[in-house]
């Protein structure tokens, strides 16, 4: 597998091999083939492995805390790869380049997490927070919080980005409504509102592209 790799990367392997591969470095001197497929029957894809919380790995059989460990530091390595690209970018002149961060951050977790991007004018990142995990409704009820930390980063744009562990990237009603209260309340503060973005490992769903938000995609690209 080793040589494999050396020679033309994951370039031709099957998926099992690529999650053997991996394996082979987080269990070394192993015959690592029969977990591989046990991982890929449980959990679907090599992103789902990868994105398991590491004691959901530890159970599996065959794995224990550091080989568990291993396999969430690929995908944590990933995301720490795709953040650093992002400085000094303009964010959104495509939806590409924020869809795939907001996607790999925590469209692949197994409960719903809230999170807001922090851009300035120009559509550089500032900074982005988790603000809530678990009860996203809090969010909604009470934007304080994202308000405080928009202006003590003298955000221009914000983009706010919730998950749906489901895979179903459609937003509800509420979700609808409540996006229209935050534009509000950000307008008068002179910060806009840029998108919503609901996402899941696969799909995404732009408030922006579906005429829920202004079409700031377009705008951008226009300019």
């Amino acid at each position: 597998m080793r040589e494999r790799f050396r020679k033309s990367r994951f370039s031709g392997m099957l998926t099992y091999e690529v999650l053997e591969y991996l394996l082979t470095i987080a269990l070394p001197r192993r015959d690592v083939k029969p977990l591989a497929r046990e991982l890929l029957r449980r959990y679907g894809t090599i992103t789902n492995v990868l994105s398991q919380p590491p004691e959901e790995l530890a159970k599996v059989p065959g794995l224990g805390d550091t080989s568990s460990l291993t396999l969430t530091a690929f995908m944590e390595c990933m995301r720490f790869c795709l953040e650093e690209e992002l400085p000094g970018r303009d964010l959104l002149q495509s939806p590409d380049d924020i869809v795939k961060f907001a996607r790999m951050k925590i469209g692949t977790l197994h409960h719903e997490c809230y999170m807001v991007i922090f851009l300035t004018s120009r559509n550089h990142l500032i900074s982005w927070r988790i603000i809530s995990e678990g009860e996203v409704d809090l969010v909604f009820s009470s934007p304080r919080n994202i308000v405080e930390i928009a202006l003590n980063n003298f955000a221009g744009k914000i983009v706010l980005v919730h998950n749906h562990p489901s895979g179903v990237c459609v937003p509800s009603g509420q979700d609808v409504e409540a996006t229209k209260e935050l534009q509000a309340i950000f307008a008068r503060l002179n910060v806009a509102l840029a998108d919503h973005l609901v996402v899941s490992a696969w799909e995404y769903f732009s408030f922006s592209m579906h005429g829920l938000l202004p079409d700031i995609w377009s705008k951008e690209k226009e300019q």
